[in-house]
């Protein structure tokens, strides 16, 4: 699925738009799409998956990414039977005077953010609380000028955040190479749908149309990793999920999620977590 050009409806009267998100049935549309705007979304409500760019991964409440101007993207929750919320901030950063060139020198911090954010960038869960009050005052904002105020004060107090990580790699160009942007889209989509089954190199090259050997290179030029490891991490994830949000014993949730022995579940998920999976269970059920 090839990404959707979104207009955003900025006012002629300020460069910024805010509003809250709201989806009761618990799942957000997953509409991989693009737009000049750059977006400051923080997740109130519901868990799944992100991807951005070339990058996918797993999302919780107080979620909160600043994705970059034209960098495809979209969430897909996982349907936990509550509604789902966001709030979302899109502004233009020329006419905020955020561009590189921006006339105000006192905002370069915010203008090398903006900069940045063409990766797309992730904060740690606990700036969700100091940034969430005023992101929740560009929504109410009465004026144009408060909605700019309150943005730049949420800027600012990102630009200082120590922790925060880009998403995409080095090597994604956002909406140069369309092409490649729909074989990643389809790729992401089949092994979202298809994360329990078993899915060989073969089958998953065989949907982005190249040969088992052309789609590994591919998609290790594409991700800066293989194919095998990105596939594990992602069952991990999963696997984390159920392990914190469900009973099901842990030879159960290996299999749920997609690995085919219990042996090859435990190794990976030490391997990526530190912890076997009884451990991980007992300390997030400890930090409650």
């Amino acid at each position: 699925m090839r990404p959707q050009f979104e207009k955003v409806p900025l006012s002629t009267e300020g460069g910024s738009l805010a509003f809250e998100r709201v989806w009761p049935k618990g799942r957000f549309d997953g509409r991989w799409h693009f737009h000049p705007e750059v977006e400051l979304t923080l997740i109130l409500e519901g868990r799944g998956r992100r991807v951005v760019g070339d990058h996918l991964e797993s999302f919780v409440e107080g979620d909160l990414v600043l994705i970059g101007a034209n960098l495809p993207h979209f969430w897909q929750t996982v349907d936990t039977g509550r509604k789902a919320r966001a709030v979302v901030v899109q502004f233009s950063a020329e006419r905020c005077g955020l561009a590189a060139d921006g006339p105000v020198a006192e905002w370069e911090p915010l203008r090398r953010l903006v900069a940045a954010s063409g990766r797309g960038l992730k904060f740690p869960p606990s700036c969700a609380s100091r940034i969430g009050g005023s992101m929740k005052e560009m929504v109410r904002a009465e004026t144009p000028a408060d909605r700019l105020i309150a943005l730049l004060t949420v800027l600012s107090s990102l630009a200082g955040i120590e922790g925060r990580r880009a998403l995409a790699s080095v090597r994604h160009a956002p909406t140069l190479d369309r092409r490649a942007e729909e074989r990643l889209q389809r790729v992401y989509s089949h092994v979202l749908a298809h994360l329990q089954d078993d899915l060989s190199l073969a089958s998953v090259a065989k949907v982005a149309g190249l040969s088992r050997e052309g789609f590994s290179r591919y998609f290790k030029r594409a991700t800066g990793r293989w194919f095998s490891d990105f596939l594990g991490e992602l069952r991990v994830q999963e696997a984390r999920r159920q392990l914190v949000e469900t009973q099901h014993r842990v030879a159960d949730v290996a299999f749920a999620s997609g690995f085919g022995t219990l042996g090859h579940f435990n190794r990976r998920f030490l391997a990526l977590t530190g912890r076997t999976p009884r451990q991980y269970r007992d300390d997030r059920r400890a930090s409650v």
